[in-house]
């Protein structure tokens, strides 16, 4: 057993140095892009409309309610 856990460690340790010398690393010329590529660059994370969604939600909430309260006046008994 404790052989076994000798030979693990010598084997993971030594794949783990050659293949840490083959990585390249990061140019140092590398540019970070910020905001959200999605929009016009009105501000991260706000694509669309945020007022249309919201009267969307609403309009949406009052047409279930008034959908549901059809539904039990239809089949109440």
């Amino acid at each position: 057993m404790l052989l076994a856990l000798v030979l693990w460690l010598v084997l993971a340790s030594w794949a783990g140095a050659t293949t840490l010398a083959q990585v390249p690393a990061a140019s140092p010329g590398a540019v970070i892009a910020t905001g959200d590529p999605r929009s016009d660059g009105g501000g991260p994370g706000l694509v669309g409309s945020p007022i249309e969604i919201a009267l969307g939600v609403v309009l949406l909430g009052v047409l279930t309610i008034a959908g549901t309260t059809l539904i039990i006046k239809v089949t109440r008994r």
